[in-house]
């Protein structure tokens, strides 16, 4: 948002916690889903350890399995950690070292976003956790860059429901549920299930005309899974008048809430 922009990370840059700053910078890099890393088969895999939502079951895997501790410090700094750690250093910056009232504001502001940050990773685990008793499910919700350049967050559920593989060896089966809200084509949801290297997939987006542009890119898609190996069951587009309401609904249905915003 506003508050990480090139101006105010520049002046951040030359205070007092200038190293931790840049440092937060390239993790954001990393865990934003962005062109860069659009094709990039492990980007769920080390979004997750990345935030942080896996640091705790880390570290009591550690204490009951010395083996275990490199894989523990190895994933020690993830975001969680060093915004709980920026959070603190903040909070204790003393007024009268910080003659510049532009940064002495921006650190203020930043170490309020910081705090918040940590509740919110916080608040995705234990709706994690809550989820892992209905089932195998997960829900995570992923920042991603906008056409403007700017930071999108709480934009993109993913939901996960996996199926262990049946009693006369049938593939596992999986649905990936991921609901979007886009500046230029407003809300679509898009449903996946696989079974194997069958995948059926079905679109829902707003308005006749985004599922008519979205359509167009469906040779391509079927492109792409076809060389990793997918057999393509479906591949549908469909309008919905309110798929926002939609996501609404779909939350409840699976987690008992009207939904979450971690990025808030």
């Amino acid at each position: 948002g506003e508050l990480l922009n090139p101006q105010n990370l520049g002046a951040l840059s030359r205070s007092l916690v200038g190293k931790d700053i840049n440092q937060l910078l390239g993790l954001l890099g990393k865990i934003v889903f962005s062109p860069h890393n659009l094709e990039d088969p492990l980007f769920l895999k080390d979004f997750i350890s990345r935030l942080g939502l896996l640091w705790e079951s880390d570290l009591k895997k550690a204490v009951q399995d010395p083996s275990r501790e490199a894989d523990f410090l190895k994933g020690r700094d993830n975001l969680k950690v060093l915004l709980m750690k920026l959070a603190a250093q903040l909070h204790g910056v003393q007024e009268n070292a910080l003659p510049d009232a532009e940064v002495r504001s921006i650190i203020y502001r930043l170490a309020e976003f910081a705090a918040r940050s940590v509740k919110s990773i916080e608040m995705q685990q234990v709706v994690n956790v809550l989820a892992q008793e209905n089932g195998s499910r997960y829900l995570l919700q992923i920042p991603f860059l906008a056409a403007d350049g700017g930071i999108r967050g709480g934009d993109i559920f993913i939901e996960f429901a996996g199926e262990k593989a049946g009693k006369d060896g049938s593939p596992a089966r999986y649905a990936v549920v991921i609901f979007l809200a886009m500046d230029a084509l407003g809300d679509m949801m898009i449903e996946a299930r696989m079974q194997g290297k069958k995948i059926g997939c079905v679109i829902k987006c707003n308005n006749d005309e985004v599922r008519d542009f979205i359509s167009l890119a469906a040779g391509e898609l079927e492109k792409k899974l076809l060389a990793l190996g997918y057999e393509i069951d479906r591949l549908s587009f469909f309008t919905e008048d309110n798929v926002r309401q939609m996501k609404y609904e779909y939350l409840k249905e699976q987690y008992g809430r009207d939904g979450v915003d971690f990025f808030a």
